[in-house]
C-alpha cells in the first residue's frame, strides 16, 4: 500500500495505491514520488451475498467441484464463474469476508449488483424475492462473475459503493471498476472484505461513492487520477479503523 503523510513511494519502499495498481507508475531516475493514497475495493457498502447461498466450488484438496454455502468458502477456492468475454471459467476466490446479520432478497441484499442477461447490464438485485435474515458476505474472484447454483450471476459490487442512484452500470463500466479493485486488493489484500476493516458503516457509504466515481475516472483515463488520491484518502481517514489504516 502507498503511504500516507509524508511517506515517499520508491523503489525501495513498496508503498502501493490504487492509482499505481491501476495505472502502474514509472520512477523518476532514482528518485521517488509522493504516494498517492490507496482506494477501497467493495467492502465499504454493507450491501452482500447471503450465507446460504450455494456456490459450485473446490478447494485444492478437492477432487471434484460440489455445492458450498457461501460462509463456507475461503480465499483460493475454485469456483464456477464468468471471464470478461462472459465465457465460463474457473475462477479463484481472492478474498471474502463476513459482513454481519440483515435481509436478503433471494440470495442477495437488494442493492448488490447481479449480470441481467437481456439487458447486459449489471444491475440491482431488487426485491422481487423472498426475504429472510441471514448471515452476509462478499467476495471477489479473478473473474468479473460468479455464478451461484441457480444460474444467477453476480460481483463484488452494489450499488451504495457508486451511490445509491447508480441502479445499474453498463458491462464496459463494471469491467473497469472490477479490475481496479481486483489490482487493489492484489496489491494491499484482503482486508477490504471484512466489516472488521471499518469502524462506521455509515461513514463508509458517505465516503466509497467518490472513490467508485474517481476510480473509474481513473481507469478510463490516467491523466484523471488526481481526485481518486483525494477521495481515497478521506474514506481511509474516516472509515478504516487504526489498526486497518497502518496497512495502508
Amino acid at each position: 500500500r502507498c503511504g500516507r503523510g509524508g511517506r515517499q513511494w520508491c523503489s525501495k519502499k513498496r508503498y502501493y495505491s490504487v492509482i499505481f495498481s491501476v495505472w502502474p507508475g514509472k520512477l523518476n531516475g532514482n528518485g521517488c514520488t509522493s504516494a498517492p493514497t490507496p482506494a477501497p475495493t467493495t467492502a465499504p457498502s454493507s450491501s452482500c451475498v447471503s450465507g446460504n447461498n450455494g456456490i459450485l466450488a473446490k478447494s485444492n484438496d478437492d477432487v471434484e467441484e460440489s455445492v458450498t454455502q457461501v460462509r463456507n468458502l475461503k480465499a483460493g477456492d475454485i469456483v464456477r464463474g464468468f471471464d470478461a468475454q462472459m465465457n465460463s471459467a474457473s475462477c479463484k476466490i481472492e478474498a471474502i469476508g463476513n459482513f454481519g446479520f440483515g435481509e436478503v432478497y433471494g440470495n442477495f441484499t437488494a442493492d448488490h449488483y447481479v449480470y441481467d442477461p437481456q439487458s447486459k447490464m449489471v444491475v440491482q438485485n431488487g426485491k422481487q424475492d423472498t426475504m429472510t435474515v441471514t448471515d452476509k458476505y462478499d467476495m471477489i474472484s479473478d473473474c468479473p462473475l460468479v455464478e451461484d447454483e441457480s444460474g444467477k450471476r453476480f460481483g463484488p459490487m452494489d450499488s451504495d459503493f457508486c451511490g445509491g442512484k447508480m441502479k445499474n452500470l453498463s458491462w464496459k463500466n463494471y469491467l473497469l471498476l472490477y479490475k481496479g479493485i481486483l489490482r487493489v486488493v492484489r496489491k494491499t489484500g484482503g482486508f477490504w472484505f471484512d466489516l472488521s476493516s471499518y469502524t462506521n458503516m455509515e461513514m463508509v457509504k458517505k465516503f466509497a461513492p467518490n472513490v467508485c466515481k474517481n476510480m473509474l475516472k481513473c481507469m478510463k483515463n490516467k491523466k484523471k487520477c488526481n481526485k481518486l488520491e483525494a477521495s481515497s484518502q478521506k474514506f481511509i481517514n474516516m472509515a478504516l479503523n487504526n489498526a486497518v489504516k497502518k496497512k495502508t
